[in-house]
């Protein structure tokens, strides 16, 4: 039978098939009776810093490679909607769910080793790190790639990074309100936790 991108006979063979298939089963771990700290078990070796190993160069790589990953499988599955392939986008995005958890779990480490590009905090200041990554992709970044597009005669790309700025600039604006509205909650808060300690301490001096 020949299947063509988004023939009625293409959807009708795919809908068996990728009905056998189980999401989980592309996410799950292979199961192993030997594992590498049971081999290093016997070792207390004593931790050291992340920062300036090649672990920690790994994990860059690592991280970067899964939120590419991540975004890959989610535009191959977005195609696979267009197609009617349900079952095949299910699949798909089943996988760039683990990619998005296994970039998770880099960025952990990633914070631990003070990695500027991951480094969580409380979300204020995580806020103020978007803002930062934003604003320097709309003052520095995407000017400097839409350059480069169009002297290499490339429009399309040149127009596309320049389509990007104004959505950094953009964000930048939502950011900025949302910083403005989650300070005011901490303050808020802030405000809330005084009166209520001082409320207590009156209550134990009343005692």
């Amino acid at each position: 039978m020949s299947l063509v991108r988004g023939s009625s006979s293409l959807r009708r063979f795919s809908v068996q098939k990728w009905q056998s298939l189980s999401t989980a089963s592309f996410s799950r771990p292979m199961s192993s009776k030997v594992t590498m700290d049971d081999e290093h078990d016997e070792h207390d070796e004593e931790l050291v810093p992340l920062a300036g190993t090649k672990t920690y160069e790994n994990l860059r790589e690592a991280f970067a490679k899964k939120a590419m990953a991540m975004a890959r499988y989610e535009y191959y599955a977005q195609k696979a909607d267009v197609e009617g392939l349900t079952h095949a986008a299910q699949v798909l995005r089943g996988i760039s769910n683990s990619a998005k958890e296994q970039a998770f779990g880099h960025m952990e480490f990633l914070d631990e080793g003070d990695e500027e590009e991951t480094e969580a905090s409380s979300t204020d200041m995580n806020i103020e790190s978007c803002l930062a990554h934003e604003r320097k992709e709309f003052e520095e970044k995407y000017p400097t790639w839409a350059e480069v597009a169009y002297e290499e005669n490339l429009s399309d790309v040149g127009t596309w990074m320049e389509t990007l700025r104004n959505t950094s600039f953009n964000n930048m604006r939502t950011l900025q309100k949302l910083q403005d509205a989650v300070e005011e909650l901490y303050k808020e808060a802030e405000e809330e936790d005084a009166m209520s300690r001082g409320q207590n301490g009156r209550t134990n001096e009343g005692n």
